[in-house]
C-alpha cells in the first residue's frame, strides 16, 4: 500500500506553509522527512492524516483520494504514531493497544474477541506481550513508544506515519525502536517518519525527503543526498559528513568542534 502526495499546498490564512510538495512512499519502504523546525513537516503530516482540509493538491492512500474517505475508512489505511503520549488515566498496556481497534467497533459497542485477538497479535509482533498488564504510564520512554507502535498495528493500517519517533529516547531505546521500524518495513508496511537526525536517516531509511520552507529541496537515497551542502542548506550549520564501513554509515561532525 502506497501513499502519494501531489502538488500539496496549504496556508494558515495568508501564511503559505506548504508550497507544492510531491512525493510517493511505496510499500515496504521507509521514507524519512528531514527539515528544521518550521519547515512544514508537521503541517504536511496533519494533511496526510486528514486533520487539515483546506489544502490544494491530492493525497492518495492506496490510490484513493483521502478527501473521499471517512475518518473510519482512512483509519483502515493510515495510522499515526506520535512521539510520546501521556493519557489522563493510567491505562494498562493492553487497553492502550486495544484503542487502536476503535474504528472497527460501532460507537455504542465495546471491543469484542476479534479486537482483543488483534491487540494480542500486535503486542506479540512488537515483542512486548509481557507488558500487557503493566501500566502504560509506568513504562520507560522506549517501551511507551513500542506500545504506541503496537496500537498502530492493532489498527491494521498498512501506512504508518511517525512523528520523530526517537526524539526523546536514549541511545539504546532509539536503536530498539528503529530496529522494530525496519522489521515493519521488511513485512511490507509503508513507513513515513519525520526526524532531526540525519545519521539515523542514513542508517535506517530507504529514501530521504528534505524539506525547507514548505518545499522539497532534495529527494533520494540517503547515500546520494545526505551531503555537507544539504546539511548547510537545511540547518544552516557547517559539518563534515564522513563515511564509515564502506559507506554504510555516515556521521556529521561540526567543523568548529574543539579538537
Amino acid at each position: 500500500m502506497s501513499l502519494t502526495v501531489e502538488n500539496l499546498k496549504f496556508a494558515y490564512g495568508r501564511q503559505e506553509v506548504l508550497k507544492g510538495i510531491s512525493f510517493t512512499a511505496s510499500e515496504g519502504e521507509l521514507l524519512s522527512v528531514l527539515g528544521c523546525n518550521g519547515a512544514g513537516k508537521s503541517t504536511l503530516f496533519k494533511c496526510m492524516l486528514g486533520l487539515l482540509e483546506g489544502y490544494s493538491g491530492r493525497i492518495l492512500a492506496d490510490g484513493q483520494d483521502i478527501k473521499t474517505l471517512s475518518l473510519r475508512k482512512l483509519a483502515r489505511k493510515t495510522a499515526y504514531i506520535p512521539q510520546l503520549h501521556y493519557p489522563a488515566f493510567s491505562y494498562s498496556v493492553f487497553d492502550m493497544v486495544l484503542m487502536g481497534t476503535a474504528h472497527r467497533v460501532s460507537p455504542m459497542a465495546s471491543p469484542g474477541d476479534k479486537e482483543k485477538i488483534r491487540t494480542h497479535n500486535a503486542l506479540e509482533q512488537m515483542g512486548i506481550a509481557g507488558l500487557a498488564e503493566r501500566s502504560y504510564n509506568h513504562l520507560s520512554g522506549g517501551e511507551q513508544q513500542l506500545v504506541l507502535m503496537a496500537r498502530a498495528l492493532a489498527q491494521e493500517a498498512r501506512i504508518l506515519i511517525l512523528d520523530e519517533p526517537t526524539a526523546s529516547l536514549d541511545f539504546g531505546n532509539r536503536i530498539r525502536v528503529l530496529s522494530k521500524i525496519r522489521e515493519l518495513v521488511g513485512n511490507g508496511y509503508t513507513v513515513i517518519q519525520s526526524t532531526h537526525d540525519p545519521e539515523n536517516a542514513f542508517m535506517y531509511s530507504d529514501r530521504v525527503l528534505a524539506v525547507k520552507s514548505g518545499r522539497v529541496i532534495a529527494e533520494g537515497a540517503p547515500s546520494e543526498i545526505l551531503t555537507e551542502e544539504l546539511m548547510r542548506e537545511l540547518y544552516g550549520v557547517e559539518v563534515d559528513v564522513r563515511s564509515l564501513d564502506d559507506d554504510k554509515i555516515r556521521i556529521c561532525i561540526p567543523k568548529n568542534r574543539r579538537k
